[in-house]
């Protein structure tokens, strides 16, 4: 049911609507003040959390709201500055243990998008995590994260395969010994490398198509 005028909108609703408004106004400073008119659509919309209204805005309202959101991105998440400058940290913090890379600006906005927790709190850091670990263009991009493995892992897994090679080993091989573990230890059990001195690696063809940095 859609409301045809602000005054139509139960007062209890009216007050909720009121309330979240407040509350996210401030977190820009009161630049854009809303009026009846924007109620009413978020009223329509049924627009229940700070986050809700902060996409609402961003995607429905951009010539009011779209280059202060840019300037002030917590307000899109429905985040004060100080809880969003923690969680950037901890997105990029577990971005970078599993892929060896800085969090670019679209992977963090993602991260603060989707999923969002049951409860509709922002992903923790093993959630994100897990969440990463499990995505496949992340596996695509960074091979060995398919493997179950880290960046710290995956350099300490070519560590060890150099010094029971006793020779370089490149990352191309690496993988394949990943690869060929995994399919021996069967598909329940982690990919580890567990070389003997007198082992050949098997040959890199066997991850073709794969990318490992």
């Amino acid at each position: 049911m859609a409301w045809s005028s602000w005054a139509d909108v139960p007062t209890g609703e009216q007050n909720w609507i009121a309330g979240l408004i407040d509350i996210w106004e401030q977190t820009i400073g009161f630049q854009v003040p809303m009026g009846k008119a924007e109620m009413l659509e978020l009223a329509n919309q049924r627009i229940e959390t700070q986050h809700d209204l902060g996409q609402h805005a961003w995607s429905w309202w951009p010539g009011q709201y779209k280059t202060i959101l840019q300037n002030m991105p917590w307000a899109q998440y429905g985040l004060d500055k100080d809880a969003y400058a923690q969680m950037t940290s901890t997105f990029g913090t577990e971005y970078k243990k599993v892929t060896g890379q800085d969090i670019n600006k679209e992977a963090l906005q993602q991260a603060f998008l989707n999923p969002r927790d049951p409860t509709g709190g922002l992903l923790s850091a093993s959630q994100y995590a897990q969440q990463l670990m499990s995505d496949t263009n992340i596996q695509k991009t960074y091979g060995w994260v398919k493997y179950g493995l880290d960046y710290s892992q995956w350099t300490q897994q070519k560590l060890s395969m150099r010094s029971a090679f006793g020779r370089d080993i490149n990352d191309a091989e690496a993988a394949t010994v990943l690869q060929y573990n995994k399919i021996a230890a069967g598909p329940n059990m982690s990919a580890v490398a567990r070389l003997g001195s007198q082992q050949q690696a098997p040959t890199a063809a066997g991850i073709s198509g794969s990318v490992v940095r």
